[in-house]
């Protein structure tokens, strides 16, 4: 799952934007079908550009498909062409012989001068169209989708992720950030189960990298030295020596 809003100085230094969601290929003559919803709920084909709420891309041929799941992001473009081109173009030392494929195109354009889009999707391997459909109701959520702070939650594996590369305090759900982060933590499925937080630093030039995991206290079971856990306010206080760590993770383990 990939959210983060696109790049801002294209738009406004007056250059269109498109964003490659993904793209693949297929046998010329494979047999593709492209089936999907938009967000008000009606069925959906393509190739085209509309309002997409999710997205399936099958190989009936090969029997593999792909689903993708847009949870907070403008009108999608999907292009299915056949495209011919030497394999010399791969690779200098190929042979000059054309090749023809199917070739797959999910893109979000931005007009020139606009602002700024915020993107937010899922990619599902192997999904059916029913698993799709219950997209709408989890089990992925946005917590935050900002140039400040990207954050997600999938209460079906327990996960919330974290990811800010700004200064001051960003809070999404049960975690406050100090400053540039990208943390993970993943709590167990029953009350007063294990809690699992890694922590990195993003800019791999901080000292310290401080997060507070709001809620009961917890106090530490296992973990690498570098972690240091806390009692404060609201909460546990965790704090990461990342100093020439490069963009390492650390971990620790907590409970009740």
């Amino acid at each position: 799952m990939r959210a983060a809003p696109p790049p801002p100085a294209a738009p406004a230094a007056g250059r269109a934007v498109t964003t490659t969601v993904d793209a693949r290929t297929a046998a010329a003559d494979a047999r593709i079908s492209l089936t999907g919803a938009l967000r008000d709920g009606r069925p959906w084909t393509g190739p085209g550009t509309a309002d997409l709420h999710w997205l399936r891309y099958a190989n009936t041929t090969e029997g593999t498909a792909v689903g993708y799941v847009f949870l907070d992001t403008p009108k999608v473009r999907v292009t299915l062409d056949q495209v011919t081109r030497s394999r010399r173009v791969v690779r200098t030392a190929n042979p000059d012989t054309q090749v023809t494929r199917s070739v797959l195109g999910v893109t979000v354009d931005g007009a020139a001068g606009a602002r700024p889009a915020r993107l937010a999707y899922a990619l599902v391997p192997n999904a059916g169209e029913a698993e799709l459909h219950a997209h709408r109701r989890g089990p992925i959520g946005i917590l935050a989708n900002s140039g400040r702070l990207q954050a997600v939650t999938h209460t079906g594996l327990g996960l919330t992720a974290a990811n800010a590369f700004t200064r001051g305090r960003h809070r999404a759900g049960d975690l406050l950030l100090h400053g540039p982060a990208s943390v993970l933590v993943q709590r167990g499925g029953r009350r007063g189960g294990a809690v699992r937080v890694a922590v990195s630093d993003p800019t791999m030039d901080r000292d310290t990298v401080t997060v507070l995991l709001r809620g009961r206290p917890l106090r530490r079971t296992a973990g690498d030295p570098q972690v240091r856990v806390d009692r404060a306010p609201g909460g546990t206080r965790i704090e990461v020596d990342t100093h020439h760590a490069y963009g390492r993770s650390f971990t620790v383990t907590l409970s009740e």
